[in-house]
């Protein structure tokens, strides 16, 4: 019984999603939206791909684990995980273009220091303007 289709399917997508993060937050294009991963990317970028790698890598091996006794459920459990996976995605980056197209209401542009000193701009909401202004500080 080998790795089951649908894992390589979900383990691939957290892997490109590592992977496009790191190239937009190294571009200057984006920041690390999750607190908990920011935290660890404040910490360096091989502790961070250390802990997203764990994040993904471990639950799917427990799940081939359990997929020896159960697998008709964890089959079920995984086509679910790749769809919420790529609905939240596609979700987040509908938000995302949804508020740099608007512009209007609670967000406005701000600007968020890249490693290199210069400013990239950045949209975000009234909340994470909060959060932004309180790391700058």
């Amino acid at each position: 019984m080998g790795i089951a289709r649908e894992s390589v399917w979900l383990g691939s997508l957290c892997l490109a999603d590592m992977l496009w993060t790191v190239w937009l937050i190294r571009s200057g294009l984006a920041i690390e939206a999750n607190p908990i991963l920011s935290f660890y990317l404040n910490r360096g970028l091989i502790t961070f791909v250390a802990v997203k790698s764990l994040l993904f890598v471990g639950p799917l091996l427990v799940l081939e684990w359990v997929r020896r006794r159960r697998p008709r459920f964890v089959q079920a459990m995984l086509r679910l995980a790749i769809a919420l996976y790529l609905g939240s995605y596609c979700a987040g980056i509908w938000r995302i273009n949804r508020v740099s197209r608007t512009g209007s209401g609670a967000e406005t542009a701000t600007t968020v220091p890249h490693s290199s000193g210069r400013s990239t701009p950045l949209e975000l909401g009234r909340a994470e303007r909060g959060l932004a202004s309180r790391r700058e500080s």
